[in-house]
């Protein structure tokens, strides 16, 4: 039997019941269960599917271009696995999803209690080296300028998109960060404005900051940016 279902007993007496105070001074967001995120990708997906587009098409000697899209998709995997192991400690990562309103490319979107992160990941490879070039982290010989900056902005137009799906009292906090995937010693490093991490400090960064939302609060942020950045693919 529902327990809701009291077939006319023990009917509402007219006192409303208490409602919890909101936490951490944010007022309870507007959920919309009826809108349901679409199925998660997986890291790497968008990468991988375009690799092997191009093989088929063209499956000759392998050029420099689809040398490049599969190892971005394997530098996306070995991050998306790094981060999918938070989920233990209640972190939801979204992987492979576009930008609000555009078809950019987001690699993974990682919701915690102290915010969001967006993290773009690089790959290193042997063909494409990690190098210090005038005091800038480069691979390939190329800096890392230009994906900053569009992390910056991806991350400016998901922090305004989410915070337009919650009620007014929330912060939406989004960092902005770059992984350097193939590198063994690279660290930690910030450059034009954004944090650059060794994939294997990666998890730590997430980590690191103070959280301030509680595990309901993690789920409805969650839904909000899976639905404002849907599955690129």
């Amino acid at each position: 039997m529902n327990p809701r279902d009291t077939g006319g007993m023990n009917e509402p007496d007219g006192r409303e019941e208490p409602q919890p105070a909101s936490r951490h001074g944010m007022a309870t967001p507007r959920h919309q269960p009826d809108v349901i995120p679409g199925e998660e990708n997986t890291a790497g997906q968008s990468a991988l599917a375009a690799f092997r587009r191009s093989r088929t098409l063209y499956p000759g000697r392998i050029s420099p271009e689809q040398r490049a899209l599969r190892d971005q998709a394997r530098a996306e995997q070995s991050s998306g696995k790094v981060l999918d192991r938070l989920a233990r400690v209640g972190v939801r990562t979204l992987h492979d999803r576009r930008l609000p309103h555009s078809a950019g490319q987001l690699d993974h979107l990682v919701i915690t209690g102290s915010g969001i992160y967006l993290v773009s990941a690089v790959a290193v490879t042997s063909k494409k080296p990690f190098q210090w070039l005038g005091g800038k982290p480069c691979v390939g010989g190329q800096t890392l300028t230009g994906l900053a900056d569009y992390t910056i902005a991806a991350a400016d137009e998901i922090a305004t998109t989410v915070a337009g799906d919650l009620d007014p009292g929330w912060t939406i906090a989004v960092f902005p960060m770059i992984t350097i995937v193939g590198e063994k010693g690279f660290g930690l490093h910030v450059d034009d404005g954004v944090e650059l991490a060794g994939v294997r400090r990666l998890a730590e960064r997430i980590m690191y900051r103070h959280w301030l939302l509680d595990p309901v609060e993690i789920a409805l942020l969650g839904d909000a940016v899976a639905r404002a950045c849907p599955p690129a693919t």
